[in-house]
């Protein structure tokens, strides 16, 4: 599993299972990007979704 030694958090419109360390997270991308820098999370990536892409660019949450 890629990064298998990090904190995980998924963000899906769609109903999947966690996988190892894994947390899936449901609700505003906005809000979820916000509480994750709350906790001081200094780099946030993004594997993969087009549309998570897009709203993260829409909302100015990408750098």
């Amino acid at each position: 599993m890629p990064h298998k030694n990090e904190k995980v958090y998924i963000a899906s419109e769609s109903e999947i299972s966690s996988i190892g360390n894994s947390k899936l997270c449901s609700g505003p991308l906005r809000q979820l990007v916000a509480k994750l820098k709350e906790r001081s999370f200094q780099n946030i990536y993004c594997d993969e979704g087009s549309s998570i892409i897009s709203q993260l660019l829409t909302h100015s949450l990408i750098d």
